[in-house]
């Protein structure tokens, strides 16, 4: 009689060296470059805080996204036809409407990789969730909720995913849509809402090297975007480090260096000037290529942000883990 202990261990030998293959063939058609996307999509797709739309005008405004979405793709990919994409959005109802929008962008591979589920304070599921959408392989994804911390805890939280982008590594993706200032008139009421966002910084700048794919492999590269609701070009929010928290531990802004009127991703309207309130910031990755804002075409009163990064092959390593400073102090 055959030794089952030799047939399994046979198989399984020959299942994981299947699966290695697979791996390396996946690994061989990502390399190339890397297109990262923005978007907070307002409600999406009804326009409307907690409101259900008519069923034909939600199916416009997923068409309408979907156009710029593609349209900005297309335009960012160029001649590169092995360009990967990571889509970042924010203020998806649900799983359904995320799935939707990426059905119709027509974009070959692209699926949802990751839709949070974050609950409200009426204790049902919220409206805003945060979703990640990519061409890549997705080896793990998920979302978390902001901890309490220094008194204060944050709405919402974060989606992840982390992707194969082949010989450069994995990427960890994290998107993000911090606390809105929304209400906020006295001192107090601001400060507060710092807090709760320097906090979300806080924590994530923690957790993103600590994610690792099924495997045991963690991450190379991280990007994370979203809507930070705060602008590190105005003076109003001097006084406030949530995204440069992220400068001190190593990330990069995708629009360093760009001119007021090119990086603006919140156009400005009656009293209110334009302002930048979404980021795209990668650790470990080289200076976009190309980096642009697209309209929204009518669908959100965000404006799309999209960067493009050079290929560039590692030998290996993983994220630096970095103690983050509680205090907040420079």
């Amino acid at each position: 009689m055959p030794n089952r202990k030799y047939i399994f261990t046979a198989r399984f030998r020959a299942v994981a060296a299947a699966a290695a293959f697979c791996a390396a063939a996946v690994s061989a058609q990502c390399r190339g470059d890397v297109l990262a996307g923005t978007w907070n999509l307002k409600w999406f797709p009804s326009g409307r805080a907690e409101h259900r739309a008519p069923a034909a005008k939600e199916k416009a405004a997923e068409s309408a996204a979907a156009r710029v979405v593609a349209e900005a793709v297309t335009s960012m990919r160029g001649s590169s036809k092995d360009c990967g994409l990571i889509l970042f959005l924010q203020e998806m109802r649900d799983a359904s409407c995320t799935s939707g929008l990426v059905a119709r962008t027509g974009i070959k591979d692209l699926k949802a990789a990751s839709v949070s589920s974050f609950i409200g304070r009426d204790r049902r599921r919220d409206w805003q969730q945060c979703a990640i959408a990519t061409t890549y392989p997705v080896l793990a994804s998920g979302w978390r909720v902001w901890r309490q911390r220094h008194g204060v805890k944050a709405p919402r939280g974060y989606a992840w995913a982390l992707v194969d982008a082949g010989k450069d590594g994995i990427i960890a993706c994290f998107c993000v849509h911090m606390k809105s200032n929304y209400g906020d008139v006295a001192e107090t009421e601001k400060m507060a809402t710092w807090l709760k966002r320097m906090c979300s910084a806080e924590q994530l700048i923690e957790e993103a090297p600590r994610f690792e794919a099924p495997d045991g492999r963690r991450a190379t590269r991280a990007i994370v975007a979203g809507d930070f609701n705060t602008d590190i070009h105005a003076p109003e929010f001097d006084a406030e480090k949530t995204v440069r928290m992220f400068f001190a531990d190593g990330w990069r802004d995708a629009f360093e260096g760009v001119p007021d009127a090119d990086r603006a991703t919140h156009p400005g309207k009656s009293r209110y000037r334009a302002s930048t309130l979404d980021y795209i910031l990668a650790k470990n990755m080289p200076a976009p290529a190309e980096r642009r804002v697209f309209p929204s075409g009518g669908v959100s009163d965000h404006d799309a942000a999209f960067a493009r990064y050079p290929s560039q092959v590692r030998a290996g390593g993983t994220l630096p883990v970095t103690e983050v400073d509680e205090s907040f102090d420079d």
